[in-house]
């Protein structure tokens, strides 16, 4: 599921962008939101890449 990620005021919030909604978790930094993102991505076995601010899935290539 791929995340943007937004600056409030509080600090930074990941959005999912498949069920438009906020992650329930501020983050202090935009590193640590990223790193999160990525984790959540690595769970679901997706391979995650950071583009300005999304983080978005690799589809990988069949070898079929």
């Amino acid at each position: 599921m791929p995340y943007q990620i937004n600056k409030g005021r509080n600090g930074y919030r990941l959005f999912n962008l498949h069920k438009k909604e906020y992650v329930k978790v501020w983050y202090h930094s935009k590193q640590s939101a990223i790193n999160a993102g990525k984790n959540f991505m690595r769970y679901r076995k997706e391979i995650p890449k950071v583009e300005g601010n999304r983080i978005i899935n690799i589809k990988k290539k069949s070898i079929y």
